[in-house]
């Protein structure tokens, strides 16, 4: 329970045609930050993050997010053409943190064009091997043109929060 009455799973949820312009803090698109009672099936095509993050360094993000602090999974979530023009920090975010994060699992991007390369790229991170992010496929994901093809390529990496705690990542 919490302070709003009864945690309860949120599931099938869809958001398509929709357009993106995050000036504050916080991701453009993103499921989190606490996930309460866990989330699933979530889906989202034909969206547009024009912008994501400010200029206030504690505050940049991205423009697609999971973020998953709650102690609840998050899982099977879909990503169909997805358009993100000018992240001011990742494109694309995966990530569990905190004291007692869930599992970020099932999750599928395909038709994914990053038009600017962000300062930190993408990140996949688990909070540590228990609650490690697992079964993400990114099929036919580009940054400024490139077809992204393994975690290793240098438009999909980042060295300042290196990506870990993951399994079966897969580039198509």
């Amino acid at each position: 329970s919490s302070a709003f009455g009864r945690v309860r799973l949120c599931k099938d949820i869809t958001f398509t045609d929709c357009i993106g312009w995050n000036l504050q803090a916080g991701n453009t698109f993103e499921i989190g930050h606490a996930t309460g009672g866990g989330v699933e099936d979530v889906y989202y095509k034909d969206i547009y993050s024009i912008h994501s993050g400010t200029k206030l360094r504690k505050y940049y993000r991205g423009g697609a997010s999971i973020r998953n602090q709650g102690p609840c999974p998050a899982y099977n979530f879909h990503y169909e053409n997805v358009h993100i023009e000018d992240p001011y920090e990742y494109g694309i975010s995966l990530t569990s943190m905190g004291k007692k994060p869930g599992v970020i699992r099932d999750i599928t991007f395909k038709n994914v064009h990053i038009y600017k390369k962000p300062p930190m790229v993408c990140i996949v991170r688990g909070a540590r091997e228990e609650c490690k992010l697992q079964n993400v496929i990114f099929e036919n994901l580009f940054i400024e043109g490139k077809k992204i093809k393994s975690m290793d390529d240098e438009g999909f990496r980042t060295t300042r929060i290196p990506s870990k705690y993951y399994d079966n990542i897969i580039f198509k």
